[in-house]
């Protein structure tokens, strides 16, 4: 079989030449519309496993599984912050985003100090207080002596805790960096950002909307960081490399063929 192919060769190499392109057209074809790389790694489990099924139900209720950071910088505090909040407002009306934030709420937390204690700390403040209005009724009636000295008021902790005192400092109010020169637009992406195509249509998407943003403001320039950012330049590098990596391996196999054959045109 292998001569008779051969054979027909050597008799036709023009034919030959033709039959090969329009087939490697139409494979060309055929995988344009037919195949697709898929860089996901959800793609290497089973449709129905726990593991995919747990990640894309916690995907509907939090969203994607990685973060975007857009790092804000030039002009004075003040700008970077009113740009902040009107980039936060843009971002949450994007369809791919699923929450953007440029401050942690902070009065929440401070309304809600009590309740964010260890239970430990405050099943022990819940027994002072306890003691200290047994003591009060106590006090209340004419014929009680009360014999045991005063200890420290259990109000009194309460109130440093309310008033924020205590040594659980909260988190600053607005994202910044620690020079205060960078300020920081955190950004939660929706979908399944592992996917490298999907990853970067999202990236677009977002790029888009902060460059619309950074139009009217004057002296400010943005850096993006994050897992988003992170894995697409990582996945663009590695393509990068693939694909130097097939010229060189290309170039070497016609080499290789010219002088094991000794012909020019043998490739």
């Amino acid at each position: 079989m292998a001569h008779r192919v051969a054979s027909v060769v050597l008799r036709r190499p023009l034919w030959t030449l033709l039959l090969a392109s329009l087939l490697t057209l139409a494979g060309a074809w055929i995988t344009a519309r037919g195949l697709a790389f898929d860089t996901s790694f959800a793609a290497l489990l089973p449709e129905d496993s726990p593991e995919l099924l747990e990640v894309r139900e916690l995907q509907k209720m939090a969203g994607g599984t990685v973060e975007l950071v857009v790092a804000v910088q030039g002009g004075v505090p003040e700008e970077r912050l009113s740009f902040g909040r009107a980039l936060v407002k843009s971002l949450r009306q994007n369809p791919v985003v699923q929450r953007a934030d440029v401050e942690f709420p902070v009065d929440f937390f401070e309304q809600r100090r009590l309740l964010l204690l260890p239970m430990e700390r405050l099943e022990t403040l819940r027994d002072r207080i306890d003691e200290e209005i047994q003591r009060a009724r106590a006090r209340a009636n004419p014929l009680y002596v009360d014999l045991e000295e005063d200890g420290p008021s259990p109000w009194a902790a309460v109130e440093r805790i309310e008033s924020g005192d205590s040594k659980q400092a909260l988190p600053q109010r607005v994202y910044t960096s620690a020079d205060g020169a960078s300020l920081y637009v955190r950004v939660k992406p929706t979908g399944n950002c592992s996917d490298m195509s999907t990853g970067a249509t999202v990236l677009a998407s977002i790029q888009g909307t902060v460059d619309k943003q950074l139009a009217g403001a004057a002296g400010l320039s943005v850096r993006y960081a994050g897992g988003l950012a992170v894995n697409q330049q990582q996945n663009q590098q590695m393509s990068r490399d693939l694909s130097r990596a097939a010229l060189v391996a290309l170039v070497g196999i016609l080499l290789l063929l010219t002088l094991h054959i000794r012909r020019l045109a043998a490739p």
